[in-house]
């Protein structure tokens, strides 16, 4: 009997060695990775768009069960300097033109791609426990607001918008050595959650996604900075452009606005 099992083993190892390697976890993987024929696709987005990124991504990869988004936050300075310097993308996800204009200037962008897809204001934000009362951005003369949050201007689109309205407004000199800076808009939402700042300068659509620990004390004047307008872009090499075509027009849809909507940010006359 112990013989015939011994028998019946081997055959079925010999007849089956295809099932056999497959019971193999490094097979396993690495065949799934083989038979893996989705687009894969890098998407380098501006941090401030982390309360939306999910459900976009989410969203369209339902609707394209062939298309998988590997989306990269960082500011977007970095993306600039990252994309200068040679990094492979499929498209972009900008906060403002400012760090746009030169990575389509190197021929990074295939023309005619850079669209808008969304906006969003500056305010004042403050911890919800915060004792200080800002009405206006004039009101941050308040010596209890010692600290004064503001995203790096050489490397984020918030601190670019930031520094223009302060200076605009005839507040930059007068409240340069109070302000800290941080490098983007996750850091410094997190240095006001922590008590590091008395108050920031931030999006809209930041303190609508931290609401329960942030308020707003007062709005920005638009009128003081440049319009905040979220742009995306399709890589001029990217082997996708077809897809990325279809991405590109699914985030002014209906479908992609309602999420920019959701999470607090304003939507464009894109129609």
């Amino acid at each position: 009997m112990g013989d015939r099992r011994t028998l019946l083993k081997c055959a079925v190892q010999a007849g089956v060695t295809g099932l056999a390697a497959a019971c193999s976890p490094i097979e396993t993987v690495r065949s799934l990775v083989e038979t893996d024929d989705r687009e894969h696709i890098t998407v380098l987005a501006d941090a401030s768009l982390a309360p939306t990124v999910p459900a976009l991504k989410a969203d369209f990869e339902q609707a394209n069960p062939h298309v998988a988004l590997s989306v990269s936050l960082q500011s977007s300075g970095s993306i600039m300097k990252s994309i200068l310097r040679g990094k492979d993308f499929d498209a972009i996800l900008l906060g403002g033109d400012t760090f746009g204009v030169p990575i389509v200037e190197a021929g990074r962008i295939k023309i005619g791609t850079m669209r808008p897809i969304a906006s969003n204001w500056l305010v004042i934000a403050t911890p919800l426990d915060s004792p200080l009362e800002i009405k206006t951005v004039r009101d941050l003369f308040y010596e209890d607001a010692k600290r004064i949050g503001i995203a790096d201007w050489e490397e984020s689109a918030l601190g670019i918008y930031s520094q223009q309205a302060l200076d605009n407004l005839g507040l930059w000199e007068s409240l340069r050595s109070r302000l800290a800076r941080s490098k983007d808009e996750r850091e410094l939402l997190e240095r006001l959650l922590g008590g590091k700042v008395d108050a920031a300068l931030l999006y809209s659509s930041s303190v609508s996604a931290a609401e329960e620990n942030v308020r707003v004390q007062a709005p920005v004047p638009e009128q003081s900075h440049r319009p905040i307008i979220y742009y995306v872009g399709i890589a001029r090499e990217t082997k996708y452009p077809i897809t990325l075509s279809q991405f590109s027009r699914y985030l002014i849809s209906p479908w992609g606005q309602r999420h920019f909507e959701a999470a607090g940010y304003r939507m464009l006359n894109l129609r």
